[in-house]
Parts: structure tokens; sequence; C-alpha cells
């Protein structure tokens, strides 16, 4: 019997991965680089944590502070892979980078500590795969002497609401367009960031978010449970589970909660990255039958899904950060199997037979009155769907691309 033959990523690589934020937040990396190590077997992962700066993290996270400083400069592990680590740096990048001087000493920290960190955990240094997630880790391009590298970008960041003074879309732009020239590789995840990211990448494709199958099917499941906060709200449930960002057209969301009175609007989600519609949200979260949740452990997501009666995608139609995503939160209702309603969003095109989708707010409203007649027809073939979009197979195509980068196919 002949011997399987070893990629050489698999073979021969390691991976280091910055991350914009914690590894336990559940979000697109959490999930692809879990699933995709899982298929690396070969390969250690290090994913690099947003770093802890000693001065804003004193006053506002002063508690990942101490909790560092009682644990030491240490590195965590999941399973075999990956490595969890999260650097020092003295000030906050995006206020050191208005002051050259201590933006090179940040970096030259940051080598310094992943540097050690490669050596110490017997990661081949001299066969290295740097990953960025995030426009301003263009800073971060050339801290590791990396064979090749990846950008994962997976949302229009300069579309987001983000602070004018320090991190202002000027210079998120400078910062994306230099990451996508000098990087080896790049995914996106829909086909409108495709078009805007091309003409400035060397090689460029599109790997769109996905569901941890297992766990979202679960609400379709006799066994589980219904969260005890969600069981009394009375049915209809018109459900959306997410941060209620700004991305969120709570205009609309108002607008058909005080023309359905009966149907119960179900928020499960915190407000983080609402800007612009406080006044509004707090309007909306007076009438009486709508019920903002919270936010929820990610474990706990399939005991609310089952609850609803049909699942919304309720993202502003004008909103170019909306336009240009691949809903994480329409793979995961899918694998529930429940009737789902979209605005008008490119990334829910390919689903019309499973998703309905709705131009405008009446449009909407009588979509959401048709899903809840649907009964069960759709059911299983939603769910049966969904599992040709798992993390698992996403993870796959990635490695195969991998695979070609190493191979010289972008060269």
């Amino acid at each position: 019997m002949a011997e399987s033959k070893i990629s050489p990523v698999v073979g021969n690589y390691d991976f280091v991965i910055f991350f914009p934020c914690d590894w336990e937040t559940p979000w697109r990396g959490h999930y692809l680089i879990q699933a995709l190590s899982e298929q690396l077997k070969n390969s250690k992962i290090l994913c690099v944590e947003n770093p802890i700066d000693l001065l804003v993290s004193l006053v506002k996270h002063s508690s990942k502070l101490h909790s560092r400083i009682r644990k030491g400069n240490v590195v965590r592990r999941v399973c075999q892979n990956p490595y969890i680590y999260r650097p020092w740096i003295f000030l906050n990048v995006h206020i050191a980078s208005k002051f050259p001087l201590i933006q090179k000493l940040n970096l030259k920290w940051m080598k310094f500590q992943l540097d050690n960190v490669v050596k110490r955990s017997n990661f081949r240094a001299n066969s290295l795969i740097t990953w960025f997630t995030d426009p301003f880790q263009a800073d971060y391009l050339n801290v590791l002497d990396a064979k090749f590298t990846v950008f994962d970008c997976y949302d229009e960041y300069a579309a987001q609401s983000i602070n004018i003074l320090f991190r202002t879309k000027k210079e998120l732009m400078e910062k994306e367009k230099r990451i996508l020239q000098n990087v080896d590789l790049t995914f996106v995840v829909s086909d409108l960031l495709y078009d805007n990211k091309r003409p400035h990448a060397r090689a460029i494709h599109i790997i769109p978010n996905a569901v941890d199958i297992n766990h979202f099917g679960k609400a379709a499941r006799n066994s589980t449970t219904i969260a005890e906060d969600i069981l009394h709200i009375p049915h209809p449930i018109i459900g959306f589970h997410g941060n209620l960002s700004d991305r969120i057209d709570i205009d609309l969301l108002d607008w058909l909660a005080a023309r359905n009175k009966d149907w119960s609007i179900v928020m499960v989600g915190g407000k983080e990255g609402n800007m612009k519609n406080k006044q509004l949200l707090m309007k909306f979260a007076e009438r009486k039958n709508v019920y903002l949740l919270g936010n929820k452990p990610y474990e706990d997501l399939p005991e609310y899904l089952k609850a609803f009666d049909v699942c919304m995608i309720p993202f502003r139609e004008d909103d170019l950060f909306s336009l240009s995503c691949s809903p994480i939160k329409l793979y995961e209702y899918l694998a529930t199997g429940k009737p789902i309603v979209s605005t008008e969003l490119p990334g829910v095109h390919g689903f019309k037979s499973l998703v309905r989708i709705a131009k405008g707010r009446e449009e909407l409203e009588r979509q959401i009155k048709e899903a809840l007649k649907e009964g069960f027809q759709l059911c299983e073939k939603r769910i049966s769907i969904s599992k040709g979009h798992s993390w698992k197979r996403r993870a796959k195509q990635v490695k195969d691309i991998l695979d070609e980068m190493v191979n010289g196919a972008y060269m």
C-alpha cells in the first residue's frame, strides 16, 4: 500500500497567527484556526492575542493586566494545537503609531518575546508562516522572519464605526493596502470584498464563513432544553442572536415590533459597537413585546435558538460593512433547520431557496408572516445544506490553497 502523501504545509511549516482579540472570543478566526489545527497535525500553531499595553491596560483592562502579572510570561495550550500567547507592549498600537520611537520600541519588544516563545516551544523558526487578521497588524509584517505571509480579510474594516482619534479610516485603509500588497496570500469572505481587494493583492481567494455543525445542530434535537429566560416568552418568537452593533437595523425592528404586537422580538447578544443607535435602541427596548436578553455563553446558544420560530438577519441594507460580509449566523441558523428571514444582503443570495430575502420593511414583514406558516418542509434541507458549510470543510479549502502557495503557485 502506498504511503499517504503529507502536504508541504503540514510537513514543513509552523504558523504564527496574529489575533485582533482574545482566543476565547467567538469569531471567524477562532473557529477557522481551531478547525485548521485539526488538519495540520504535523504543524504547530501559535495564536498571538491582542497585546497588553502597560498604560491603557492599567486604566481600562486592569483585571487582564493583573491576571497576566500573576500568571507570568506563559504560553497556553489547547490540546496539541494551538498554542496561545499574549505579548506585552509599551503603549496601545493605535496611540503608538503617532509616536515613531515608541512604535519602534513596541515592535522590538514584541519581536523579542515572540522569538523566545518560538524557540522555547520548538517551533521551526526558519519555516514559519505568519498570518494577519487586522489592517493595523501591518506593523507586524516584519516582526518575525517568515517564509510566507497570509492576510485573512473577513470584513470591510474601513466601513466600521471607528475611533476617530486613534483608529482613523484613512490610516486603516493605508495599512490594509500595505498588508494586501506585501503578503503572499489573501483570503476574503465575499465577492464584494474580492472585487475591492483584488487590485492590491498578490493572490486572493474567497473563503466564506461557516458553522460548527455539531454545536448549532443541537437546536434541532429533542434532547436540547430551552433556556430558562426564553422559555416563558410568548410565541411566535422572531429571534436574532449576535451583537446589536450599528449594522443592525434597529429602526426596522422597532417598526416591526410596533405593528405586530402579538410577535415577541427576541435579541440574544450584547450592545458592543452600537455608537449611532443608542437612543433608538432605548426606545426599542421599552416595547412590551421586545426582549433584549443580553450576551449568552457560546455553549448555551442552541438553547435559545431552539425557542425561535423565525430566525432573523436584520442587517441594514445601506451599510457597506453588512453588504460585504459573510454572515456567520446565516450558517448557524441553517444548522437549526428553522425558517430564516433576511434583509437584502449579497451574502445570503446563494441560499434563496432556503432563506426568505426581503427588500424593504413591508416585504420583510410579509416574509416573516409567510415563514411562520412554513411548517417543517424545509427543515431537513437546511440542516443537510449546512453540513456542506462546516468549519472543517473551510479549513480543508484553506489547507489546499496554502499547499499551492508553498509549492510556488503564486510566486
